[in-house]
């Protein structure tokens, strides 16, 4: 990682406990720390005991990769877990390097992709769009995203890929790409649309 970045927090007053505000503010510290100083990734320490902070910072897609024993402040031993936030890194399907040049120029603000659970980005996600040599091209933030059989996808939607003049040329260019796919591909098949902003770019 080039610019990871760490930091800790506590709700010191018990009566703030148990109102969702620690997610809250793991997001809004997170959504800062990526926009601003466009990070690598984010890593907290917490104690293992600290099964509350931990539970909400797996909330926030933080993931447990490594746990060690060290001292604390006054000298006593404690169990300490390593938490990683880090961004998808990901490019287009067809043409990642020419389509990635449009999100750059600011023509491309959404994707469509078939419908898996899995790959379900929600607003507030960020990302990494790359290019065809895996390089990075810029920081993205998910606004919206939108679940629809593939013929319901609008005009108005359809026309933030930035990629056609009309909407049959964008249903025309989809399914040849989404039917070498999944061979199952048709009109009433899923698909997720995600509308996005850009936050750094890198070339």
């Amino acid at each position: 990682y080039r610019n990871v970045y760490e930091y800790d927090l506590f709700i010191g007053d018990d009566n703030y406990l148990n109102m969702g505000l620690g997610k809250k503010i793991v997001m809004c510290i997170n959504d800062i720390i990526y926009k601003k100083y466009n990070a690598d990734g984010i890593l907290l320490r917490p104690f293992k005991r600290n099964s509350r902070a931990i539970k909400c910072y797996l909330k926030c897609d933080f993931k447990e990769i490594y746990s060690y024993t060290d001292s604390d402040t006054i000298g006593s031993e404690e169990e300490i877990a390593i938490l990683l936030n880090e961004p998808d890194r990901w490019k287009f399907g067809m043409k990642p390097n020419a389509l990635a040049k449009l999100v750059l120029d600011g023509k491309k603000t959404a994707t469509t992709s078939l419908y898996r659970y899995e790959n379900l980005s929600k607003p507030g996600d960020f990302s990494v769009i790359v290019d065809s040599n895996c390089n990075s091209v810029c920081a993205i933030k998910t606004k919206r995203v939108v679940i629809k059989k593939f013929k319901d996808i609008s005009w108005d939607l359809a026309k933030l890929e930035g990629e056609n003049d009309s909407l049959d040329d964008w249903r025309k260019v989809h399914i040849n790409f989404f039917s070498k796919i999944d061979n199952n591909f048709n009109s009433n098949t899923k698909v997720i649309f995600e509308i996005f902003e850009v936050l750094k770019k890198w070339k």
